[in-house]
């Protein structure tokens, strides 16, 4: 890699915003290859940032590798997005790419309606099994939690959702205790099919800043925040004041504006966009 190459990586990485709007002056082409070329999380930093029209061309540019490796970066449910927008062959080639994981998470996503809590959960959500032990667990958030969080969920070796643990209770407990003996009962849940609307207001999710998902049989699938909820209800309320606060029409625009409009304007050739909250929030 020259030297010039090293100078706008690290601009990319450094200012995004930036480096989109730079991107957008290209010809879609082009601005596939520097994507291509990039490494992956750089690239994901400036394609979620892309404008709509541009973004779009761009994106379906892309071979379906080089996609994998970009959308594999994004939160699930915005790279989710991106591939309920594609033709179906594209969608599936870009996740036959994917690492097992990331695809597996991509998929339990898929799987969910659009405007549902599942849709807009993050499935990598650290959930811990109940036969370990403090010491064990302790090892297991270090090595698989990547973003801070006050507490992480606990399940059965059915995968049912069994409980809470405050990270703040862990400290200074004998590394041989069960994890069980700090766990606390849940007050709290969501059905994966639950309309994200509904949720806004739940106390619960004010106070904690994210909530545990379920299958109906009450299976974990992952956890989604505040800030994911928040982020699409103010999307779509800045798409209502743009069409006259139709709400039919907000639902329509939605997709072209905000954070997440160049994913949510992917389209098909038939005319046809984890983390945890960085809020804080308050621990258990």
């Amino acid at each position: 890699m020259s030297s010039l190459e090293d100078i706008g990586q690290l601009f990319a990485r450094r200012h995004p915003h930036e480096a989109a709007r730079l991107l957008e002056t290209l010809e879609p082409a082009s601005a596939a290859r520097w994507l291509t070329d990039a490494p992956s999380a750089v690239a994901a930093r400036v394609a979620r940032r892309l404008a709509p029209v541009p973004g779009r061309e761009c994106l379906k540019s892309l071979s379906p590798k080089a996609r994998a490796e970009i959308l594999a970066e994004f939160p699930a449910h915005l790279g989710a997005v991106v591939l309920r927008r594609l033709p179906e062959a594209d969608r599936l080639a870009s996740l036959q790419q994917m690492p097992n994981d990331k695809r597996r998470g991509l998929e339990l996503v898929l799987h969910y309606p659009e405007g549902t809590v599942g849709a807009l959960m993050d499935p990598s959500y650290l959930a811990l099994p109940d036969d370990l032990n403090i010491g064990e667990a302790t090892k297991r958030i270090q090595r698989d939690s990547d973003d801070f969080s006050y507490y992480v969920y606990v399940i059965n070796r059915n995968q049912i959702l069994a409980g809470v643990i405050s990270i703040r209770d862990l400290l200074g407990q004998p590394m041989d205790k069960p994890v069980t003996s700090v766990m606390r009962d849940l007050s709290f849940r969501l059905s994966a099919l639950t309309d994200y609307r509904s949720v806004l207001g739940n106390p619960d999710l004010r106070r904690y800043n994210v909530l545990p998902v379920t299958s109906e049989e009450g299976h974990y699938l992952g956890a989604v925040t505040e800030e994911t909820l928040t982020d699409l209800a103010d999307e779509e309320a800045e798409a209502g004041r743009e069409t006259g606060g139709s709400a039919g029409a907000a639902l329509g625009e939605l997709y072209r504006v905000g954070l997440f409009g160049l994913l949510h304007s992917i389209e098909s050739p038939a005319g046809k966009k984890t983390g945890l909250s960085d809020k804080g929030g308050d621990p258990l």
